[in-house]
């Protein structure tokens, strides 16, 4: 019998491990727009540095979405001055579709789960009444006194093998980095870890 070949797997953890890597480490300076370009794309808010409700966004496509998000977007989609997302170069930006466009950079990205649940969120946690034929569970704000403020932490990838995310391996390693410089960036604390 012929033993089976290890190079598939070696190639896997080797792209595994460069992809980790591509995660963890800050991107160069030249690599993103310009700032003064990707404010203009970004509307920016008030409440970056706040202390924020975390939410981390892990998982593979069904995440990150797929698709080019459609124009108009779909009223759970819109940018809300309260929800915000770290960008890749962590930094807090207005989050608007797609969430993982500068994480999950191998694929076009889209309309995930993230946008419609934090809109949830943040309408259960306002005092303002809305029309919601759904009863409003009360969700606390981070700092007493303040509207909550909600800080969305992606870090999808899709094609991802479920090994690939096991604490110790690459993605894990950068979905804890990014969550601690999520943390550092404004304060706040980890409500919860979204896995699609």
């Amino acid at each position: 019998m012929m033993k089976p070949s290890r190079r598939p797997l070696l190639g896997a953890l080797a792209l595994a491990a460069l992809l980790s890597f591509l995660l963890l480490a800050a991107p160069p300076s030249g690599l993103l727009p310009s700032s003064s370009s990707s404010r203009r794309r970004t509307p920016t808010s008030p409440y970056a540095h706040r202390p924020k409700l975390l939410f981390l966004l892990a998982g593979q496509s069904n995440m990150a979405g797929r698709r080019t998000p459609p124009a108009p977007l779909p009223p759970p989609y819109l940018p809300h001055p309260r929800l915000l997302r770290l960008a890749a170069d962590r930094r807090w930006v207005a989050a608007s579709p797609p969430l993982h466009a500068d994480i999950d950079t191998h694929k076009t990205c889209g309309l995930g789960p993230a946008m419609p649940f934090a809109h949830r969120v943040l309408l259960s946690s306002s005092p303002d009444p809305a029309p919601s034929s759904v009863s409003k569970p009360t969700v606390s704000s981070v700092s007493e006194g303040e509207p909550v403020v909600l800080g969305l932490v992606p870090c999808a990838v899709g094609s991802t093998r479920i090994w690939m995310w096991a604490r110790g391996q690459p993605l894990y390693e950068a979905a804890v980095a990014r969550t601690r410089a999520a943390v550092a960036d404004g304060g706040g604390a980890l409500g919860a870890v979204l896995w699609f």
